[in-house]
């Protein structure tokens, strides 16, 4: 848990919000992150590719429509999980 509060530090504060959004969220459509934080979808994708780097977000199919994926907290990193 330590290492992924140093990975989180260190990203940029875009990062940091679709973070925390996610921490209150089970999972999230990069259209409904760019809702939540009123971020541009360019940016959710930069902050999603940057968490995803790190191993602090997976991403997932979304079922409802096979054209969208969700994003949540990866299982071994999830500080607000257990």
């Amino acid at each position: 848990m330590q290492e992924s509060k140093q990975k989180l530090a260190e990203m940029p504060p875009s990062s940091k919000l679709v973070y925390i959004v996610l921490q209150h969220e089970e999972a999230l459509t990069q259209k409904k992150l760019a809702e939540e934080t009123r971020l541009s979808k360019r940016t959710i994708r930069y902050a999603l590719q940057q968490l995803e780097s790190t191993g602090l977000v997976e991403e997932d199919i979304y079922i409802r429509d096979a054209r969208q994926n969700l994003y949540r907290l990866s299982e071994s990193n999830c500080t607000a999980c257990g």
